[in-house]
């Protein structure tokens, strides 16, 4: 009965363990939606200076052309960009669009909702605490169920004995009670099945403590694959910070003084202001895919057990 009862808390404890799981994953989930919106709500406002530059380009291309100072071949160029970001743009609010369809899905909600634009910044990333993770868990406690289900397995080789105490008299006159003891001695029939039940399960045992070790050694190398992707996103992060956001605005100031009054054509001011706003673009990919990475590293989980 103490070992059925142990068994059956385990269960309850590996159900607890699954949700646990199962919580983890949406966490990392509804965070990914949420870091997506930001993402592209910043990759938006990036398109949307770059719309604002060709717009007034374009404007000024129409007086360039008529003074004869660009040729008709500028101004068309300066309107297949305005074009083509003006399509990206409409591409950017379908994606946000389908980011928040996807996070109110996982919230279980129809109401709409706005996420406050107050810039994309990176995430603080946790050391995973391997030994705490619930599949490891999980596989913890199927090592102990399957531990106690030999031992219960063994526990029917043995004879089963049983004592009992009687009193008792008989039916004839001035008949004298006496008492008793039965002594009952109960031996397995079957103990080919049995101790092939008990080695079944000492191998379920030893495989499951294999696999434990191999996770953790699967967990421990995904970890490290992460980090490394971490560094290499956080360079260009770093640089971003460090240099090219003052690089950004100096060449975008640069170049737009240059084409205004004439030291520049629309090639070279095209070429400039495209260099100055993809720096920008690079951060923002770069600590979106750095959030990515981190959500996986701080929701670290390894294989099913």
């Amino acid at each position: 009965v103490g070992r059925n009862m142990k068994m059956n808390r385990m269960e309850v404890t590996q159900a607890e363990l699954e949700l646990k799981k199962q919580r983890m994953s949406l966490i990392k989930n509804v965070a990914a939606s949420y870091y997506s919106v930001q993402f592209f709500q910043e990759k938006q406002r990036y398109f949307m200076r770059v719309d604002s530059l060709y717009a007034r380009m374009s404007v000024m291309a129409e007086t360039q052309l008529r003074l004869g100072d660009i040729s008709r071949l500028d101004k068309l160029n300066v309107q297949a960009k305005k074009q083509q970001t003006a399509l990206e743009l409409s591409k950017i609010a379908i994606e946000i669009q389908n980011a928040y369809s996807s996070l109110k899905a996982m919230m279980q909600t129809n109401e709409d909702f706005q996420i406050s634009e107050n810039g994309l910044k990176t995430i603080v990333v946790q050391k995973p605490e391997f030994q705490n993770n619930p599949v490891v868990q999980q596989y913890r406690l199927r090592s102990d169920y399957l531990k106690i289900s030999s031992k219960a397995e063994q526990h029917r080789l043995l004879p089963d004995i049983s004592l009992g105490y009687f009193y008792g008299n008989n039916r004839y006159e001035n008949a004298r009670g006496y008492h008793g003891f039965q002594v009952g001695l109960g031996i397995p029939l079957f103990w080919g099945d049995q101790r092939s039940k008990i080695k079944a399960s000492r191998i379920a045992s030893d495989t499951n403590e294999l696999l434990l070790q191999n996770n953790l050694i699967l967990l421990e190398m995904k970890y490290r694959n992460l980090q490394n992707e971490l560094s290499k996103f956080s360079k260009t992060i770093d640089f971003y910070n460090n240099t090219g956001r003052q690089l950004s605005g100096e060449i975008t100031r640069t170049a737009s003084r240059s084409y205004e009054t004439g030291e520049i054509d629309f090639y070279q001011f095209a070429v400039s202001m495209e260099n100055a706003l993809k720096l920008q673009l690079d951060y923002y990919e770069a600590v979106s895919e750095y959030n990515r990475v981190a959500l996986e590293i701080n929701y670290l989980t390894a294989p099913n057990p």
